[in-house]
């Protein structure tokens, strides 16, 4: 079993028209939120120079997590062509992922709950990066070809309200991958829990979705195409 999802979902044109979503469970790593920056002031997206002290640590600690890197291959075997689209990760962890996720083309925004990971990511990618409560997204209406979200959906009690806010700023036919915890019981989440890495510890809300939660939460909304 799984002890995460990865989905791919396209979004609803109309009611009886689809968007597409990517959905996948994916794994949890020993380490969430790392912050190589100061906290940012606010939550307005500045330009800031990436550091590249920032970035090697960074990619040293990439290099040794094979999950982190079992998720990054997973996002780009759904949607393996990045050129061309205006693209959002949202939750993306200290960065690294944000990071990879630029290098293979298209013009890329990155958002995140706390200051702290919003610094981190800054410090790593430099621009368009912004610190979100969850409700309210910062974006225009249709501006975005692509939406990845990594491991955010558990942390936050307006998953429904998120969910429609991504909505409204993909465009019409738009992409949606979404990562989320596998919340079945198994020997793994029976060791973490064992070791400590509770829900709690992780700042989870709720200990992940299963596909039909997921159905439910997307519901009217986009359609998952592929898990």
């Amino acid at each position: 079993m799984l002890a995460q999802y990865l989905v791919f979902i396209k979004k609803l044109q109309y009611v009886t028209v689809t968007r597409t979503i990517f959905t996948s469970v994916a794994f949890f790593d020993s380490f969430t939120y790392m912050s190589f920056a100061a906290l940012m002031p606010d939550s307005s997206p500045t330009n800031q120079e990436p550091s590249p002290q920032s970035i090697e640590w960074a990619l040293k600690l990439f290099s040794k997590s094979p999950l982190k890197q079992q998720k990054l291959r997973r996002i780009e075997s759904l949607c393996p062509k990045f050129s061309g689209k205006i693209c959002l990760d949202i939750g993306s962890d200290n960065g690294v992922i944000s990071l990879k996720l630029r290098e293979q083309g298209g013009v890329w925004y990155s958002a995140d709950l706390l200051p702290e990971t919003v610094a981190s990511i800054q410090s790593l990618v430099g621009e368009r990066v912004s610190q979100i409560d969850g409700q309210k997204l910062p974006y225009v209406d249709d501006q975005f070809d692509l939406v990845v979200i990594v491991d955010f959906l558990e942390h936050i009690d307006t998953d429904r309200k998120c969910v429609e806010e991504i909505s409204r700023i993909l465009k019409p036919g738009a992409e949606l991958i979404i990562n989320v915890p596998n919340p079945q019981k198994g020997l793994l989440r029976s060791i973490k829990h064992l070791i400590g890495q509770t829900d709690e510890a992780h700042g989870h809300v709720r200990p992940g979705y299963s596909i039909d939660q997921l159905n439910k939460l997307l519901d009217g909304l986009f359609v998952i195409e592929s898990h």
